[in-house]
């Protein structure tokens, strides 16, 4: 067996800070996790839901329970993430073959996928220096475990020793659907299923105990995971009656109950069609479940669509003068910003929003519209354009230095004279398009892969 490859460790932090230039991401993030809550923006398919379930009744034998973290060889990482290796070898080397159960759409948005097909064309086996850098964050446990967590299928927080209940009610419906294939996977039971999950649990054991996959091409394991553990609409009726019970019945989720009934509706097939700005889609949701809204959902929207357009009209104004300073090719005199559209129309504005997103963000609780009003209360006030751009790229600088760990560089450098010029990182080649959408996203899309993959889609269709 060849040994793991091992990447250069890295022991600088970076000193850029290339999002979120403006610190406006916060609030949106809050108000995301209100809407749609433990769900990140990335669509992922909702059968690693599943995979996560199965992943916990295949290593419940291989945790240590002492109460110290149980991790493999390597020092890094624990059971979960190992049995997560071998799923994405699986769904791999699954894919391609002659009898393959996958078509090449089904590993679209598959956490590492692309690392694990280098690591197989390369003949070197899946490991943690041969994965996702961060697989905690990355991989499809990092980006379902706060929503396995909210659903009880899995707590990765503590040792996920067994599945809890939701991923218990899972499992079940997962080997009803396929019958005496799977019959004994879970209860200690017999039957065809409690040979693959001892296969399954036999590798992550041997891989554990060396620090990188220890299974071969040949193995009859990448198949048994090519068929029962393949994203995408391939699931049973059971399971996806159990997945779509869990979504929408989760007392935590009201909001997202909410959503997800509104892209099962068709009112969403009117939406898919339409034809507005770039990045407009969602608001365009927002806008047409408002209509019907009410109560705190109706409050919420509400507060979402005011923030975006405050985060809309400053982002615009700070890309305008990134593309200035592009356009002139070096120092630019701050006067020359004053000019500009899009920091005029935000001058002007400026001070009347404010109040209305304070507002707006006070109606759904008074401490969001707290931590909006501090960070931007200096560019609330109302002035000539001039003196407000000044403003704007000073807030700027200040949340470009609040960065963790030390700070980070703004996106521009400031001469003695007072001249700025962009950073080459930062150029903007092209001006400022008008009537853009939202700055930020609300999840609205990763949930409408959920509905895809469950066939509750109003119109069966994804949503790009």
């Amino acid at each position: 067996m060849l040994a793991p490859l091992l990447s250069e460790l890295d022991t600088e932090a970076s000193t850029e800070g290339p999002i979120d230039p403006l610190g406006l991401a916060v609030i949106a993030d809050e108000l995301a996790n209100r809407l749609i809550p433990n769900q990140r923006l990335q669509p992922i398919s909702v059968r690693f839901l599943t995979a996560m379930a199965v992943g916990a009744e295949v290593c419940r034998d291989l945790y240590n329970h002492t109460g110290e973290r149980t991790v493999a060889a390597d020092g890094v990482s624990p059971p979960w993430l190992v049995f997560e290796w071998h799923v994405i070898e699986g769904l791999a080397r699954s894919d391609g073959r002659v009898d393959a159960l996958m078509e090449p759409e089904q590993l679209r948005g598959v956490p590492g996928i692309g690392k694990t097909r280098q690591a197989i064309a390369e003949q070197v086996p899946l490991s943690a220096s041969r994965y996702l850098v961060s697989p905690g964050v990355m991989g499809f446990h990092g980006v379902l475990k706060s929503l396995a967590k909210e659903l009880d299928i899995v707590d990765l927080n503590d040792e996920p020793v067994a599945p809890g209940a939701g991923g218990q009610r899972l499992l079940e419906a997962w080997v009803a659907d396929a019958g005496d294939a799977l019959a004994g996977f879970i209860n200690n039971g017999d039957g065809e299923g409690r040979g693959i999950r001892n296969r399954w649990r036999d590798a992550v054991r041997d891989a554990m105990q060396r620090g990188w996959v220890q299974r071969r091409a040949g193995w009859a394991g990448w198949a048994d995971i090519g068929q029962y553990l393949a994203p995408g609409p391939v699931m049973g009726d059971q399971e996806r009656k159990v997945l779509l019970e869990l979504l929408r019945g989760s007392p935590g989720g009201r909001f997202r109950r909410d959503v997800f009934d509104f892209i099962c509706s068709p009112q969403w097939r009117a939406c898919l069609g339409y034809e507005g700005p770039s990045g407009g889609f969602e608001r365009q949701v927002h806008r047409t479940m408002r209509i019907g809204a009410e109560g705190p959902f109706a409050v919420l929207l509400d507060a979402i669509m005011a923030y975006e357009q405050w985060a809309r009209l400053l982002q615009d104004a700070f890309e305008a003068c990134l593309y200035r300073m592009t356009k002139r090719g070096g120092k630019v005199k701050p006067s020359q910003f004053a000019d500009l559209d899009e920091v005029r129309s935000a001058a002007n504005q400026v001070e009347t929003l404010y109040m209305k997103v304070a507002d707006q963000l006070a109606a759904v609780e008074p401490a969001v519209a707290s931590r909006f009003a501090d960070p931007f209360e200096s560019l609330a006030t109302r002035g000539d354009a001039t003196d407000w751009h000044h403003r704007l790229l000073e807030h700027h600088r200040q949340v470009q230095q609040r960065k963790l760990p030390e700070g980070k560089n703004p996106w521009f450098d400031t001469f003695d004279d007072g001249d700025v010029a962009v950073r080459a990182t930062y150029r903007r080649p092209e001006p400022v398009e008008p009537g853009r959408g939202y700055v930020h996203g609300y999840r609205t899309q990763a949930l409408a892969w959920f509905a895809q993959d469950l066939g509750v889609m109003a119109d069966g269709t994804q949503t790009s």
